[in-house]
């Protein structure tokens, strides 16, 4: 109704482009992911800090729903659709969770970065709640998506009685990294490479179920 590229509201207009962009590019690919070569070099990015994961014990052995927690919001900096596929966060961030003394001052210095930390709150519920359903909506490929799957897994490990873990994902792929359902076999394939057959084994046998 008159608005211009620059004038109209920027969220209606990022989404028309991701709109327009998958039209054009679906007929010549066959509706392939146009970007999964990002997807792929933000998984490449990853190895490090998921190295310090398994380092840090946190996909094997007692669960610490805290540490997990960290993981998962820290992983959030690597957000491609954010950062125009640049790597914002450090390692030492993003595997900010392990047990050891380095790793508490590392989680001591994450949560010095946050305005506001509930994750006491956030543990106690997930606790108290014990085998009801959690919903987790994924976000964005790469570190982060690994980094909600250690939760996803801990969560589903830590529960008594048995809970179950829904995941929603995007429905297309839009704004450069977010998560579709395509996106989970290629990651959990990549986590089995990086050292993770374990924690990749039973998020395939979650995901089966």
């Amino acid at each position: 109704a008159g608005d211009t590229w620059l004038s109209a509201p920027w969220f209606v207009v990022e989404n028309y482009l991701y709109k327009r962009m998958l039209e054009l590019t679906d007929g010549p690919t066959g509706g392939a992911d146009p970007f999964a070569a990002q997807k792929a070099e933000s998984l490449d990015g990853a190895a490090a800090a998921f190295a310090d994961m398994l380092s840090a014990g946190l996909t094997e052995g007692e669960v610490s729903l805290p540490s997990l927690v960290s993981t998962a919001l820290w992983g959030n900096l690597a957000d491609l659709s954010l950062s125009a596929g640049a790597a914002l966060i450090a390692p030492t961030d993003a595997s900010a969770g392990g047990g050891g003394a380095g790793d508490a001052s590392k989680l001591a210095d994450a949560g010095g970065k946050m305005l506001a930390d509930d994750t006491g709150e956030l543990c106690a519920a997930l606790e108290a709640a014990g085998g009801e359903e959690v919903v987790v909506v994924l976000d964005n490929c790469g570190l982060e998506l690994v980094s909600d799957l250690l939760l996803v897994d801990g969560l589903l490990r830590c529960a008594s009685p048995p809970r179950r873990v829904t995941l929603h994902a995007k429905a297309r792929p839009v704004f450069v990294s977010d998560v579709v359902e395509a996106d989970l076999a290629p990651t959990l394939a990549w986590l089995e490479e990086q050292g993770g057959g374990p924690l990749a084994g039973r998020l395939r046998d979650a995901l089966a179920d």
